[in-house]
């Protein structure tokens, strides 16, 4: 907690204040903190598949946030009300925010895989590079699989089209 509270700015009477001995209730505001803001710039710039989603990506795994959020998925695993108290934000801030997307990409006739496909490829990918990321922090190599995985599935989108 005293972590938290430093990195935060806050004393941790604040953190006990607002949030008393619920560990718990702390990892999810933030969490809901962190996805709102994140779906918010999704919404915004409708980045599929273009250089502002790779950057995006890139740019991602330099962040703490990001840390953050694949730490609490990991946990969320084992942790039956972290899963459930995580399960009810994505369906209250994500999934509208990508059924607007979804929609989106659809109406424009961007590409013949699903938005929703396609996030979850990428996410999948970068969960994965999270785990070899962390043990082997190499960005020019993170950088590079993130390259190879939006090419890929760039060509496959158009291959599909045709």
């Amino acid at each position: 907690m005293a972590l938290i509270a430093a990195n935060a700015g806050v004393t941790r009477g604040a953190i006990q204040h607002h949030f008393g001995d619920r560990r718990i209730d702390l990892i999810v505001e933030t969490c809901e903190h962190i996805i709102s803001k994140r779906q918010a710039a999704y919404r915004a710039n409708l980045a599929v598949l273009n250089d502002g989603a790779r950057a995006g990506m890139k740019a991602a795994y330099r962040d703490p946030e990001t840390w953050f959020l694949v730490e609490i998925w990991i946990a969320s695993k084992s942790e039956a009300e972290l899963r459930e108290r995580i399960g009810d934000v994505m369906a209250r801030v994500n999934d509208p925010v990508d059924a607007d997307i979804q929609a989106a990409v659809k109406e424009l006739g961007l590409y013949s895989i699903d938005f929703t496909t396609m996030k979850y490829l990428l996410r999948s990918l970068v969960r994965g590079m999270a785990i070899e990321f962390s043990s082997k922090p190499d960005g020019s190599l993170f950088d590079r699989v993130v390259d190879l995985a939006f090419d890929a599935l760039r060509v496959f989108a158009k291959d599909r089209q045709k």
